[in-house]
């Protein structure tokens, strides 16, 4: 079972949410983090994503960059812009986007639970970029971001959430993602923590790398310590059945030696090509593949042998697999610089204005990988591409901070 515990959050003062709380680090471009934090002095995007103050030639690693970031988010605190609750609190999240609502409870995360695989993970993380939250994390001497977890449906913590409706929300807000942002604070710990207990085993959505760079923070002493602050890490769990997930699309810059003719005569050796609305839903199994000069559905040919892995069978994979690493030589989509990703509700409109701007040369959809099947590779201990899967709304950062220096 998981090992959760109620912690005194550090958040905004009430009324302040709005300058201070932000969208992840990992989903905004340098460019997008300077803008969104352009009028907000308070913002925590100075402690995620410090480097926005310094020329793009210093990197987060520099000890100067992570000072900056430990001291705008310790002026938070003297300044009485973030504060703490007096006891130990559970908390409920709840987003709502359009229609779409889901809740999800907050607490703290044992490491050892992440490293044991009772929090399971779906993607590699790369050990640079975990080096580097790691660092970031240990100088700031807290953790602004949660990650997200998921579980499959569970009564008792269903039941929970569903009577969790008709108390007054610390924070009700609509952020820059369109999303309305609601949390409160659960004092009956104990009622949280039975029905948390009931829960077997948790899934990360999003958020591999917090996780990683929580255990890095915590280092191997942290072996059944249940009193050190590092040894515990912030996350927000929801039942699977209530999540929006979107597909995660590819974009590529270049088609390598091959003109557009040839790369579509390559395609053919691998996939069937059918002509498609571009507008039209993609359905699993079915890639899109999206140029200036046409649309067309890709489905692998008999011959393809797709894998017998859960993660194997993934259209994201099929695609990496037999297409982006034996046509354009994209062997680690982490890192060469001829692909990007796009996720999202608006994905379609931002790779057509891509590809109508010459950004991209080609974009690849892929209907949603459903959660269901996200948990299925963790399960088997399986590895899906990266930027696999995209879960909308996204947790704020900056509005339950776990701070490793405040007492327990």
């Amino acid at each position: 079972m998981l090992s959760t515990k109620p912690f005194c959050a550090r958040r905004p003062q009430p009324g302040l949410e709005r300058g201070i709380a932000a969208l992840p680090y990992d989903v905004l471009t340098r460019e997008q983090a300077v803008r969104l934090a352009s009028g907000h002095p308070d913002s925590i995007l100075h402690v995620t994503r410090p480097e926005i103050a310094f020329p793009e030639a210093i990197p987060l690693a520099d000890g100067v960059v992570q000072a900056a970031a430990r001291k705008h988010y310790r002026q938070l605190i003297k300044r009485g812009r973030l504060v703490a609750d007096n006891s130990p609190c559970y908390y409920l999240y709840e987003q709502q986007l359009g229609a779409h609502r889901q809740r999800g409870i907050v607490g703290l995360f044992h490491v050892d639970d992440y490293r044991h695989g009772i929090v399971r993970r779906h993607e590699s993380t790369r050990r640079d970029k975990e080096r580097e939250r790691t660092g970031l994390l240990r100088a700031v001497g807290a953790q602004p971001g949660l990650v997200f977890l998921a579980c499959r449906s569970n009564s008792a913590l269903a039941g929970l959430l569903d009577n969790l409706s008709d108390l007054p929300w610390l924070y009700d807000f609509e952020a820059p993602d369109g999303a309305c942002h609601r949390v409160l604070d659960i004092p009956d710990v104990e009622s949280v923590a039975q029905a948390m207990a009931t829960v077997p085993v948790a899934y990360i959505a999003d958020g591999h790398h917090r996780a990683a760079a929580a255990a890095g923070v915590a280092g191997k002493e942290s072996e059944d310590d249940q009193v050190s602050p590092a040894s515990w890490f912030p996350a927000a769990l929801f039942p699977a059945d209530s999540l929006k997930v979107f597909g995660y699309h590819r974009c590529v810059r270049t088609l390598g030696n091959l003109d557009p003719n040839a790369f579509l005569r390559a395609i053919r050796e691998r996939f069937q090509l059918s002509v498609a609305d571009p507008v039209s839903p993609v359905t699993a199994g079915v890639i899109r593949l999206l140029m200036t000069d046409g649309c067309w559905d890709m489905q692998p040919l008999p011959s393809l042998a797709t894998g017998g892995s859960a993660a194997d069978s993934l259209d994201v994979a099929v695609l990496q697999n037999h297409l982006l690493q034996p046509l354009l030589g994209i062997d680690d989509p982490r890192e060469d610089p001829n692909i990007e990703f796009v996720g999202g509700s608006h994905a379609h409109e931002e790779m057509m204005q891509r590809l109508q701007t010459g950004q991209c040369v080609a974009a690849f959809m892929m209907a949603p990988v459903p959660v269901e099947q996200m948990m299925n590779v963790a399960d088997q201990g399986g590895s899906m591409p990266p930027k696999s899967t995209w879960f909308e709304p996204k947790l704020l950062e900056g509005l339950l901070i776990h701070d490793r220096e405040d007492k327990p």
